[in-house]
């Protein structure tokens, strides 16, 4: 099976424009995610999906630049993104990131891709029950499920938010959640971006990582523990149920 890591970003983010390119220890948040996913072992492809505004225009030239593949695709309909580049990089089946999560931690990454790869099912998931940090979500999903949301013709939340309808409808998808060991079990922390507040917390964290090898989320965690105030500079932050348009 050909599984890829698809990880959405755009440049029009509302919240915080522009915010998956803000500086993080010389490298911007986007490539720290796309540097984490590439040292996912088993996977085939990385690819950016973006959308095809012209907004986005200086993130294509970015990722051109830092020889990072991308797709363009509908700016609203990211279901279809989705499809459509699963279709252009021949995935059986996509690892859904998201390009705010500069954190993502291949490891854990792995722990998903293992569940889905081991017992059969349709997607295999580690935000069915919220045991991770925010930040470190993983969603793997059949390509063939996908197409078939896609032709169903849903309404627009399931275009934009891709993944809901599949937790839905329990009885039509083989669904399996994969859940945090005792040490990561923070769902209370919030290492994505979204905010000026979340921005300020993942500098500090930034800070005290390499940013030439991966790291494991245990010591994101263990910086938490020795700086407990960390926690509150982005705790009242608003995080919408279902990630959308990133």
């Amino acid at each position: 099976m050909n599984v890829g890591i698809v990880i959405q970003a755009r440049l029009g983010s509302t919240r915080l424009p522009a915010k998956i390119l803000k500086p993080l220890q010389g490298k911007t948040v986007l490539e720290y995610c796309v540097d984490n996913m590439r040292s996912v072992r088993g996977i085939g492809s990385v690819v950016v999906a973006t959308t095809t505004s012209e907004q986005d225009d200086s993130l294509v030239d970015f990722c051109g630049k830092k020889k990072i593949d991308f797709f363009r695709g509908s700016e609203t309909n990211v279901l279809e993104r989705y499809v459509h580049a699963a279709e252009a990089y021949r995935l059986d089946a996509v690892v859904r990131i998201t390009s705010d999560c500069p954190f993502s931690d291949p490891f854990v990454v792995e722990d998903v891709l293992k569940t889905f790869l081991s017992k059969p099912c349709d997607l295999a998931s580690n935000v069915i029950d919220r045991t991770y940090p925010r930040g470190l979500d993983t969603e793997i999903v059949r390509t063939e499920c996908l197409k078939e949301l896609l032709a169903m013709h849903p309404d627009s939340f399931y275009l934009e938010h891709v993944t809901p309808y599949f937790y839905e409808h329990p009885e039509k998808y083989k669904l399996i959640s994969v859940t945090a060991e005792a040490k990561l079990r923070h769902p209370e922390y919030r290492i994505c971006i979204d905010t000026p507040e979340d921005y300020e917390l993942l500098k500090k964290i930034a800070s005290h990582l390499p940013t030439d090898q991966p790291y494991r989320a245990e010591q994101i965690v263990d910086l938490f523990d020795q700086n407990p105030a960390w926690k509150d500079i982005n705790a009242h932050v608003f995080h919408l149920k279902h990630k959308g348009k990133t």
